[in-house]
């Protein structure tokens, strides 16, 4: 019967430990939140583009937010720097630029991941009675495509075909009509001027 209680404790000891944690995790995830406008972004070889990750803070105290790239940092540039602080209950900008390569492949894929890491502040929660909290954090990953450099407009997309070493244009056309023109009525008076002759 003992160990019967024994074995029964135990596990309602195991259950509340769990639960204790789900919640301080919970807490945790729940700490802060990381937007970007889209997770895929079209661009073409030696674009560059500027944005910015936004940073919600959700909890009653400020945090500091470190930010690491896990791949594709050759691509992106934080250019205010990798530590913010976020004060409780508020919102910052974290702009970035992302730079495509001259050499990009068009069809190729880049991705970026990059890590949103709390390492102060939820010590200073109220209730946690000075316990330094966890350094959790979130990941984002963009993706970005490699397409082709769209076409002006109005950009022709024909060109005139060339003939030895002269292209045929408008104004070469206009010349030929010109001596055929020409040719015709000469013909014309010479035809003339001999039938007048054998008339006579």
């Amino acid at each position: 019967m003992v160990k019967m209680k024994l074995k029964t404790t135990k596990k309602i000891l195991n259950l509340v430990l769990f639960g204790i944690m789900i919640m301080c995790l919970s807490s945790f995830v729940s700490a802060f939140g990381v937007g970007f406008p889209g997770s895929k972004l079209s661009l073409v070889p030696g674009q560059d583009f500027e944005g910015a990750f936004g940073l919600q803070n959700t909890e009653g105290v400020d945090l500091v937010i470190n930010i690491s790239v896990e791949k594709g940092a050759e691509y992106i540039t934080f250019l205010e720097g990798t530590v913010f602080n976020l004060p409780k209950e508020g919102n910052i900008a974290v702009p970035v630029k992302i730079d495509v390569p001259e050499n990009a492949e068009v069809g190729s894929k880049y991705v970026i991941e990059v890590l949103f890491r709390v390492v102060a502040g939820l010590e200073n929660k109220e209730g946690e009675g000075g316990m330094i909290g966890f350094a959790m954090g979130q990941s984002r990953i963009i993706e970005v495509e490699i397409i082709e450099q769209p076409k002006a407009e109005g950009e022709a997309t024909e060109t005139p075909a060339p003939i030895g070493n002269f292209v045929i244009g408008a104004g070469w056309i206009i010349l030929v009509v010109i001596l055929v023109i020409a040719i015709i009525f000469v013909g014309y008076l010479v035809i003339k001027n001999k039938k007048k002759k054998s008339r006579k």
